[in-house]
């Protein structure tokens, strides 16, 4: 792929590799997906896993869709040259899902997410020594709010079930905290510092309900990482899964029942597989064993199937990095059946 002047630097693999960011984002009816392949966002069919349709400037670096719960729009990040810029940088964009009509949104910003009800777009704004700060905005790119306090690596953010309030990890007082901000900038919190910085706690994921957080707390010392949730009100923790292995890009189904996630529990970590529990952690099941690693699960609306990324080091060119869709066998669905 041609890269523009000034690319060269950014980094080779996919973004989203063992990393939420980039988890694929599927069509409010469950028929197509969206999802980083390399440097480029691509919409795929459910059916076939057809290439329908790729996303943002040619040649440029597309990263972290995200598809608006009405469906008639998907937003992500670009780096590239935008506007007025002599170098290269992040920008917010979004298109309808065909490509067409694609405007910039925001410069200096990446990794956008809607709000549960499509009328706002939270994203993390990076701009040269600036500490990255969550940001939102309308979904037409108006009136940008800063709505967390300076700090370093921001990221990760998840909006809360009714939209109000924000979750997400950073980098405070040396060492990684999950916090929670609302949509005014003004109730910030710390929910959690990795027990008094012992752990780094990253990855945090509002349930459906709203009644508990998802997220990893992980080893400083090795490669291990324990599954954890937390009451965002009283703060009382659980743990889902004890952190032996890695346990990684950890999300909950449609209906809250069931928590999908990376690890290597066969004791290979060079080969991550997709997995599915109970949210209670129990009955764990692999559902994928693939050759290199598997990545940022997501689930269908319907719940009935997981989308995910695949990174194998031993291929070559495009080969490098694909865009997976597993059906679930029925005990695995992620919505309650009536």
């Amino acid at each position: 792929m041609k890269i523009s002047p000034g690319l060269q630097a950014a980094q080779p693999r996919p973004k989203a590799y063992e990393n939420t960011d980039g988890r694929p984002t599927w069509s409010p009816d469950s028929q197509m997906v969206a999802s980083e392949k390399g440097r480029d966002v691509v919409v795929l069919s459910r059916s076939d896993s057809k290439i329908l349709h790729r996303l943002g400037p040619e040649g440029d670096w597309v990263t972290t869709p995200d598809w608006s719960p009405d469906g008639k729009r998907i937003t992500y990040g670009v780096f590239g040259k935008h506007r007025d810029y002599e170098v290269g940088s992040w920008a917010v964009y979004s298109s309808n899902p065909d490509g067409s009509d694609a405007k910039i949104l925001q410069t200096d910003g990446q990794e956008p997410e809607y709000s549960p009800q499509g009328n706002r777009i939270a994203f993390q704004f990076t701009k040269g020594h600036y500490p990255d700060r969550i940001t939102i905005m309308d979904a037409d790119g108006q009136n940008p709010t800063f709505i967390s306090k300076g700090g370093h690596i921001q990221q990760d953010l998840s909006w809360s079930p009714g939209g109000h309030q924000i979750a997400f990890d950073g980098k405070f007082d040396g060492w990684y905290q999950l916090r929670i901000t609302d949509i005014t900038g003004k109730k910030e919190r710390v929910l959690t510092d990795g027990d008094g910085g012992r752990f780094t706690d990253k990855n945090p994921e509002w349930s459906p309900n709203g009644k508990s957080i998802l997220f990893e707390r992980h080893s400083r010392r090795a490669l291990a990482n324990s599954v954890m949730t937390i009451d965002p009100i009283t703060k009382e923790e659980k743990v889902i899964l004890q952190g032996l292995q890695r346990n990684l890009d950890v999300t909950w189904s449609p209906d809250g029942s069931k928590i999908a996630f990376v690890s290597d529990r066969d004791n290979d970590q060079y080969e991550l597989d997709v997995y599915v529990m109970n949210a209670d952690g129990s009955n764990v099941t692999q559902v994928t064993d693939l050759q290199g690693q598997e990545y940022a699960p997501a689930w269908s609306p319907d719940g009935k199937a997981l989308a995910f990324n695949r990174w194998d080091r031993e291929a070559k060119g495009e080969a490098r990095d694909d865009v997976h869709i597993v059906e679930l066998p029925e005990e695995l669905w992620g919505n309650k059946v009536p």
